[in-house]
């Protein structure tokens, strides 16, 4: 008997991927994201809190209207070896910076389908070596702080 369940559950952990960790909401205090991320639904950084991902992280949009709203700091750190990356669905809204205190850095970032990948109000995130593929506007900017960014490539 043991033998079965322990044959069934090794079965199911390679048939199934890795289970994504699933964010969605206000986010209260600093986070980190690493890894596997499926958004659960829209995603808010409040003003005074840092939301931080990882290299080689991926997050996983499932609906076109779970946006990642940024009031506070975006701290989106790839590398040329391991980029961040974004798997959304056609039509997705974005990452929306609203009204920033504190500049948010996005390098080495991939959002691939958005409506608009990146828009802002009233804010200047720094944008570096990211690829926005297959957007309907790569980068929206309203009420712009500062000079745009550098090494954005737009396809």
């Amino acid at each position: 008997m043991i033998k079965a369940i322990l044959s069934f559950i090794s079965l199911f952990v390679f048939i199934h991927p890795v289970f994504a960790m699933e964010v969605g909401g206000r986010i209260e205090e600093d986070r980190i994201w690493g890894g596997d991320i499926a958004l659960s639904s829209q995603v808010i950084v409040p003003p005074g809190v840092t939301l931080s991902i990882e290299p080689g992280t991926r997050i996983r949009i499932s609906d076109v209207g779970f946006t990642l709203v940024v009031e506070g700091v975006l701290l989106a750190k790839g590398i040329e070896a391991s980029p961040i990356v974004f798997e959304t669905p056609k039509g997705w809204q974005g990452i929306h910076f609203f009204q920033t205190k504190h500049p948010s850095e996005l390098h080495y970032v991939q959002i691939s389908g958005a409506k608009a990948a990146i828009s802002t109000n009233s804010s200047a995130p720094l944008i570096q070596n990211s690829v926005f593929r297959d957007c309907d506007s790569a980068v929206r900017l309203r009420g712009w702080l500062s000079p745009p960014s550098t090494q954005i490539v737009l396809r």
